[in-house]
C-alpha cells in the first residue's frame, strides 16, 4: 500500500506544500500528487504475483522536514521539553522555524499540537 500524499505536491491554503490527511484533499490535490507519482512495475521477485511499486518525485527538503516534523510531534506528546528545546533537538536553529514549518505541515502550532495531544488523553 501507499500513501497519495507522499510526494508533499498537495498544498495548504497559502499555496505552500503540505502532506494533508486524505479528507482534507481536494482533486488539485489528488490530481498535483499523482503527477508527481511514478508508477514502477514491481520486481516479480520480490512481489510474488506483480504489482507496482510507487517513487514518489518531492522537493528535497520535504523529506527532511517531514522527519523534524514527525519526530516534534513525538517530543511534544512524550516529553515536558519546551518548544524551543523541541526545536534544538530536531535540528533547528530556532524555535521559529520549527514553529514555522510544524504549522504549514500539521495546519496548527507546536504549542496547540501539545495541549490537544494531552486534553485527548486526560492529561492536564
Amino acid at each position: 500500500a501507499t500513501a497519495l500524499d507522499g510526494s508533499g505536491a498537495a498544498v495548504n491554503d497559502k499555496g505552500e506544500p503540505a502532506m494533508k490527511p486524505f479528507w482534507e484533499m481536494i482533486d488539485r490535490d489528488v490530481n498535483a500528487c499523482l503527477a508527481a507519482t511514478d508508477w514502477c512495475r514491481a520486481n516479480y521477485e520480490y512481489f510474488r504475483g506483480g504489482g507496482f511499486s510507487s517513487h514518489f518525485r518531492c522537493a528535497a527538503e520535504m523529506p527532511v522536514t517531514l522527519l523534524r516534523v514527525n519526530k516534534a510531534k513525538q517530543l511534544l506528546a512524550f516529553t515536558e521539553e519546551s518548544v524551543s528545546e523541541v526545536a534544538a533537538l530536531v535540528g533547528y536553529s530556532d524555535a521559529k522555524t520549527l514553529i514555522d514549518n510544524f504549522k504549514r505541515h500539521t495546519g496548527q502550532t507546536p504549542a496547540c499540537f501539545r495541549k490537544q495531544v494531552r486534553a485527548s488523553e486526560g492529561c492536564p
